[in-house]
């Protein structure tokens, strides 16, 4: 199950032996795992205690030379660094977020609150050995959020999903996510029909990039058309890494090709002009 809380959705899960658990923010639009480990001195209070490497058995920290995450750890600029020989991660987001982490690798599997009196039982079962982020500093929201860390889902080698499948711990390369306002499911190894209203749709990936692209066709402010029959604007929603589906922010970014009619739609629908920064508004404009 998935848990909704300050706009994102989030997963239990269950890392090292015995099982810590991590609250992570399951998003589409990275690759990687991090949570705060101690001892992060410049990390937020979150969900979860801090995890403590030297409480299991069964963790492991590369060096370099031997990192994990080839093409997205780094070393030798670090080599100096307080975190002395280790595989150091560091990731910045859109919206300004940004940390920094070590590289460590556990036994890794996910779960719910109502399954821990037997999640050693499924970490023996199930888990498998997966790198991840042992957070050394946080900033922006990653340091203010409720969850304690992120879970990147995006199409990779290193992705927690096909680790899964490599190791036989689910049937299909594949998970599904159903997102309500206030929780979810996350189905993993493809999707669970007892929670469909209806028949799935379906539409093919855009891009081989490692990112969910779709085609968008239409873009539409309460039914009028702001990219619909103009192929200008369409193909500026197609540019760069086309349109992303990315599970891990409550934003929307259109290109900026169709802000002048974007702004002209919104101030006929509204009377009031496009707002590009926070604003506060009447209960009568509201």
């Amino acid at each position: 199950p998935l848990m909704g809380a300050s706009g994102s959705h989030h997963v239990h899960v269950y890392v090292g032996s015995p099982p810590q658990r991590q609250t992570l923010i399951v998003d589409t639009g990275s690759r990687l795992m991090a949570f705060p480990c101690i001892p992060c001195r410049s990390c937020g209070k979150h969900a979860s205690s801090y995890f403590e490497p030297e409480l299991s058995t069964t963790d492991r920290i590369p060096t370099c030379g031997n990192c994990l995450l080839e093409g997205i750890s780094s070393c030798s600029k670090f080599s100096n660094h307080k975190l002395g020989k280790k595989c150091i991660l560091q990731q910045q987001y859109t919206e300004g977020s940004s940390w920094t982490a070590y590289e460590i690798e556990d036994m890794v599997w996910v779960g719910s609150a109502f399954q821990e009196d037997r999640m050693e039982e499924w970490i023996r079962q199930l888990a498998v050995p997966y790198p991840f982020g042992c957070q050394t500093s946080e900033s922006g929201l990653f340091r203010k959020q409720h969850a304690d860390g992120i879970l990147g889902l995006a199409i990779h080698p290193t992705s927690l999903i096909q680790q899964f499948f490599k190791h036989g711990s689910i049937a299909t390369n594949a998970f599904s996510l159903c997102l309500t306002k206030a929780d979810g499911v996350w189905s993993l190894g493809g999707t669970e029909p007892s929670y469909h209203e209806e028949e799935m749709k379906f539409t093919p990936q855009a891009r081989d990039h490692g990112w969910y692209a779709v085609t968008v066709l239409e873009v539409k402010l309460d039914g009028y058309c702001v990219a619909c029959d103009n192929k200008t604007y369409i193909r500026a929603m197609e540019g760069g890494k086309g349109t992303i589906f990315d599970s891990g922010t409550t934003d929307t970014y259109l290109p900026k090709d169709l802000a002048p009619r974007w702004e002209r739609i919104w101030k006929e629908l509204t009377g009031l002009p496009y707002a590009k920064r926070k604003r506060k508004y009447t209960y009568d404009e509201f």
